[in-house]
């Protein structure tokens, strides 16, 4: 957990199984983001997929299905 004190990021799913670890609770995914929310910690939501399709080719395949 050494990344998450010097300010680097971290996954949340490695920080909550340390947290759960040292406290000794269970916790769902979903109370955990609330959890960290409480203690105004800063969830950013993952990147980009590196091999999602452009914009222009959603569309194109929205008016396909359109038809």
């Amino acid at each position: 957990m050494r990344d998450a004190t010097e300010g680097k990021f971290v996954r949340i799913a490695k920080i909550q199984q340390a947290f759960e670890e040292m406290s000794g609770v269970k916790y769902k995914s979903s109370s955990f983001y609330k959890l960290l929310k409480r203690h105004d910690c800063t969830v950013m939501p993952r990147g980009k997929h590196p091999k999602k399709a452009s914009e222009e080719a959603v569309e194109a395949s929205k008016k396909l299905k359109q038809k």
